[in-house]
């Protein structure tokens, strides 16, 4: 690997299930109603699979109309 690139971690979650879940946030911030937890869909310790839920999120939110008006920084 080239100095100064970080190599991401992968998710053992399936492309279907990371929709299933960015789906599941999508209707709860539609209807304003709570839903349960995804991490039942892709589990408690996968982070790649999270960003990739909150990649989903951020998608629909975007074609939806809402506009990126800043950039998350810091340590997760």
């Amino acid at each position: 690997m080239p100095a100064g690139r970080v190599e991401r971690p992968r998710s053992q979650v399936d492309a279907a299930t990371v929709a299933a879940a960015g789906e599941r946030l999508v209707r709860a911030l539609a209807t304003t109603t709570p839903c349960a937890p995804v991490r039942d869909l892709i589990g408690a310790t996968d982070v790649a699979a999270a960003y990739l839920v909150q990649g989903h999120l951020n998608a629909s939110r975007v074609a939806a109309g809402a506009r990126v008006v800043g950039r998350k920084i810091g340590a997760t």
